[in-house]
């Protein structure tokens, strides 16, 4: 029959059965056909979506509670002292389930859009945290020569001149208290601003992992 209507220049005929149908239907794709005429079943698609994505759920929960655990060891770190070397890149590196397109792609499909932004408003912040830790390691590399210097005897060398001898260089100077200490302001100053985003970002981070586990 195909044949004969090719030949003519009609549209062939093609057999379609009931399972055909439900198959198409339950595509995601044809979701809104699947509400307009079958809304009755709408919700069982939407509970098998969301039971198939329990696992990336809960894989997701543990990488973020994870990144709180590392945010509350941040957020005690002494003040007195400067970060380690870690903090550049270690809340990058937790994003086994977020950067994987398919496990992302399933959670979009099992969680509301608002709580999808919420968690990527958090990923946000733990970049802008990584970002002010790069640059307080960078303010440390910047003064760490200054503070290596020893003192010439007792005290502070100090020049009228605006060279000093090739000497004075290896010892601490009127001019590196000078810097020492407006680096000291700034480094007080950004870690003051870091401590408050990594409270920030905890807070955020411990209310998604509420909503995560309550489903």
């Amino acid at each position: 029959m195909n044949d004969e209507r090719k030949s003519e220049n009609k549209f062939t005929v093609h057999v379609v059965f009931w399972e055909d149908l439900c198959s198409d239907l339950a595509h995601p794709d044809n979701h809104d056909l699947l509400k307009k005429y079958y809304s009755e079943w709408e919700q069982i698609f939407a509970d098998r979506q969301g039971e198939k994505a329990a696992p990336t759920r809960y894989l997701l929960t543990l990488d973020i509670q994870q990144d709180c655990k590392l945010l509350q060891e941040l957020l005690e770190h002494n003040k007195q002292s400067y970060l380690s070397e870690k903090w550049q890149s270690c809340l990058k590196e937790n994003r086994g389930v977020w950067q994987d397109i398919p496990s992302k792609t399933l959670l979009t499909q099992s969680i509301n859009s608002e709580l999808m932004q919420y968690i990527q408003d958090f990923y946000e912040k733990l970049d802008s945290i990584e970002e002010k830790c790069r640059d307080l390691l960078a303010l440390k590399a910047r003064v760490h020569p200054f503070e290596a210097k020893p003192k010439y005897g007792n005290g502070i060398l100090c020049f009228n001149t605006i060279h000093p001898p090739a000497w004075a260089e290896k010892y601490v100077t009127e001019k590196d208290t000078t810097v020492l200490l407006n680096s000291k302001k700034i480094n007080a100053i950004k870690l003051n601003g870091l401590k408050e985003a990594v409270q920030i970002a905890l807070d955020s981070g411990d209310q998604i992992v509420d909503q995560l586990i309550s489903g």
